[in-house]
């Protein structure tokens, strides 16, 4: 009867602890407790590249309390999030992340797989940072919340 008992208890430990992290700490007043912006959904906006590139992103941020995602999509290439970190910091929210970036064609010489950072600061309606890549690279982002 205890074996049954502790793996009922351990299920809903289980289940408890998984409705609280992807969903519950969004609503009040769970959300005012970890002091984090809700990044989650769909976003538009432009990457620019200190060479002056320009492109227009869609971007998809999955946002749980315990892990972000983050897909930036171009019609050159797509950026995946590998690691991502949260930080509530004195001056705001900032969310770190390494990528993975891959051209939309064929990867050859010219179209690369490359690795960068993301450095953002988060609004609820509004990104803004700066990125790096491996091939020592760099610009600004902007996202609007669609």
């Amino acid at each position: 009867i205890l074996l049954r008992i502790a793996s009922i208890v351990t299920v809903i430990v289980f289940l408890g602890t998984l409705l609280y992290t992807r969903v519950l700490w969004r609503l009040s007043p769970f959300n005012k407790l970890h002091n984090v912006v809700d990044i989650g959904g769909k976003w538009q906006g432009h990457m620019e590249f200190e060479s002056g590139e320009h492109y227009e992103v869609e971007t998809v941020i999955t946002q749980y309390l315990d892990d972000v995602k983050i897909k930036i999509k171009t019609g050159a290439f797509l950026n995946d999030s590998l690691v991502c970190k949260f930080k509530v910091e004195m001056h705001g929210s900032k969310l770190y992340a390494v990528y993975k970036s891959k051209p939309n064609g064929k990867v050859d010489s010219r179209n690369q797989i490359e690795y960068g950072t993301f450095i953002i600061n988060c609004d609820e309606d509004f990104l803004e940072g700066i990125f790096f890549t491996s091939n020592k690279l760099s610009g600004n982002l902007e996202l609007y919340r669609k």
